[in-house]
Order: structure tokens, then sequence, then C-alpha cells
């Protein structure tokens, strides 16, 4: 099976993804956890995973284990959705709000792997 154009994924391994990450808007995933849940190498998600910082603000708090911290290192789920929809030229609903536009995009996510 190949990897579909511009990831570094097969359709059912990005499948897998969205099961995983798909319409949250919100989390920072990490990798190893991630890759670990999805049985794929932890440095596939390298691309998308960065330093993210706490902002202090009630939505820019980050969280690790309920306690907040002042950064962690991962793969933002909503980053990772807009990239990958990008890369297949996947067209989704603008919408208004975090949560909606990831929910927007991994339905269209999910219509384009029906055609793969």
């Amino acid at each position: 099976m190949s990897t579909l154009k511009n990831l570094p994924f097969t359709a059912s391994q990005l499948s897998s993804i969205l099961d995983e990450i798909g319409n949250d808007g919100h989390s920072i995933y990490t990798p190893s956890e991630l890759a670990k849940h999805i049985g794929l190498p932890e440095n596939i998600f390298d691309p998308w995973s960065h330093i993210h910082n706490s902002d202090g603000s009630h939505k820019g708090t980050i969280t690790a284990d309920g306690s907040a911290v002042e950064s962690m290192k991962g793969m933002y789920g909503l980053d990772f959705l807009q990239s990958a929809a990008m890369k297949l030229n996947v067209k989704s609903t603008d919408m208004m709000g975090r949560g909606s536009r990831a929910r927007s995009i991994t339905s269209a996510l999910r219509d384009y792997l029906k055609t793969v």
C-alpha cells in the first residue's frame, strides 16, 4: 500500500490518525503516545511536533495530567488536520471555533479517504 501524496502515511494510517485525533481542535498530542496508539514510528509526527507555550489565559493554558504546565512538546491536533487537508488539497467548510473547524476538516478528510 503506497503513501498518500505529500504525506508519509497510507490512507489506512491517516484514517487511524483521524480516529485518534479527528474532531479535536484543542489538544496537543505527545508523539510517543500517539504513535503507540496508532502503531506508527514516533518520528513520523516530527514535522508537526513543536514546543507549545502556555499564555496564562483560560483557553491558552496547557495542562498535562491535570496540572498547568509552562510548555509542552507535541503535535497540536488542529495544526495537523489543517496541514493534512492542505497537502491533500482537501477543502472543508470554514467554521468559527477550533472544535467546529476540526470537525469540518475531519469530515472532509474522511470523504477524501473514501475516494483513494
